[in-house]
């Protein structure tokens, strides 16, 4: 798996053979996407109907939807971490409706605006966890009833709580062609299946300054061997951040991970 480490606002270093240094983002673009709200869309986008859908096993799930003007465009559905919803991730939706993608959001079950409780991470049995996938699931589902989105083309960024429900929609889902697993343990199971698809587009992100998160993270590293699986770790700025930049909290306006989850869906899952 080729390593990129990412470190504040240093630069990206692409181990690809030998390194390389890209410059990463200026703050003031990473400012000015932090401080829109989360129902601005990206310029020339419009505001699809979507606010919220009903998953077959019966949950009300609170959801956004964002497409292109230009329509045609893949999807790219996105799952939270515990402790987060669909608002963490407003940071990165709108640089992703620029380059192309339509992006739908959800709160899972049991978190924001969503309807009924689930049990705490530690306590979440087969039968939640498989709850968690459906809701991954019916929302390509959801999306896929709307003009403008190309749902026979889907990509899956899950985090933290929704890392398992998004390898297990890419083994359930044909038309799931690429992962971004972030913060997460993956199942036993999972990682052996994934071992065998090099062709997969599979983008691994770690907290460096987090011990547990780099250290669960990066034991994957050596198994996904494909030319377009890479594993990321990236720095917090200082000591004081490392709690900060776990899963979406790493989508922040110093980190430049927005940016580069948009090159590795471009280089590798593109638009057009």
């Amino acid at each position: 798996m080729k390593r990129i480490c990412l470190i504040g606002w240093g630069t990206l270093t692409l181990a690809l053979g030998a390194c390389a240094s890209t410059p990463a983002p200026g703050p003031e673009s990473a400012a000015a996407a932090a401080s829109a709200p989360s129902e601005t869309r990206a310029a020339g986008g419009e505001v699809a109907p979507l606010r919220e859908y009903r998953t077959s096993d019966g949950f009300t799930l609170a959801a956004d939807l964002d497409v292109p003007a230009a329509g045609n465009a893949p999807l790219v559905v996105l799952g939270h971490q515990v402790g987060r919803d669909r608002r963490s991730w407003d940071l990165l939706v709108p640089r992703l409706v620029d380059a192309g993608y339509a992006v739908i959001r959800m709160d899972h079950r049991g978190f924001g605006e969503s309807t009924r409780e689930v049990p705490s991470p530690s306590k979440l049995t087969n039968e939640h966890k498989w709850g968690l996938y459906l809701d991954l699931a019916d929302a390509i589902d959801a999306a896929a009833a709307h003009p403008g989105v190309d749902a026979d083309r889907v990509a899956v960024i899950g985090t933290g709580l929704s890392v398992n429900a998004a390898v297990e929609c890419w083994e359930q889902r044909p038309e799931v062609e690429a992962l971004v697993l972030m913060s997460g343990v993956i199942q036993k199971a999972q990682v052996l299946s994934l071992m065998e698809r090099t062709d997969l587009p599979l983008l691994l992100v770690a907290a460096g300054g987090h011990d547990r998160d780099s250290q669960v993270m990066s034991r994957y590293e050596g198994r996904f061997l494909g030319p377009a699986q890479r594993y990321i770790e990236f720095e917090p700025v200082d000591e004081t951040d490392d709690a900060k930049w776990q899963g979406t909290d790493g989508l922040n306006d110093r980190s430049g991970l927005p940016e580069l989850i948009v090159w590795f869906l471009q280089e590798n899952f593109p638009a057009d």
